[in-house]
């Protein structure tokens, strides 16, 4: 339970202008418009880029991280042994197929970034800087 559902309180200015500027990007965002998504908070990555996908928001959705890690998954990209462990471990496997499912209708709009540690062997054809939808680049 958070504060907020036991006691009184309130945004800073801060808050109040990152809210503003959220809203404003949700409702009505430059065009072209490019999201990037990524790190560990898959749920809210996924709601984010199936909102935006459904509505036309998005010219392009860049993913990278964990989220992206699963984006390769779900494209058959062979990820080794440790990241399919976590990503079975944190019982994130149904969002490979909400990444399967968004891929296949809008494959064009969906890159996932691959930033890879210095010294880290990148392998297989996917492999790289960045992933090019399944259509090409």
């Amino acid at each position: 339970i958070g504060f907020a559902e036991v006691l009184p309180a309130a945004g800073g200015r801060l808050f109040v202008d990152e809210l503003t500027a959220l809203t404003r990007i949700k409702e009505s965002p430059a065009q072209p418009c490019v999201f990037v998504l990524g790190g560990s908070r898959i749920a809210d990555a996924f709601s984010m880029m199936e909102q935006v996908l459904k509505k036309g928001t998005a010219h392009r959705v860049l993913t990278s991280g964990l989220t992206g890690e699963v984006m390769l998954l779900a494209q058959g990209v062979q990820l080794g042994a440790p990241t399919e462990d976590l990503i079975r471990d944190r019982g994130l496997e149904p969002f490979v197929d909400r990444a399967r499912a968004a891929s296949s209708a809008l494959p064009t709009l969906l890159w996932t970034l691959v930033l890879r540690q210095a010294g880290e062997m990148a392998s297989g054809p996917r492999s790289g800087w960045l992933t090019c939808p399944r259509s090409g680049c």
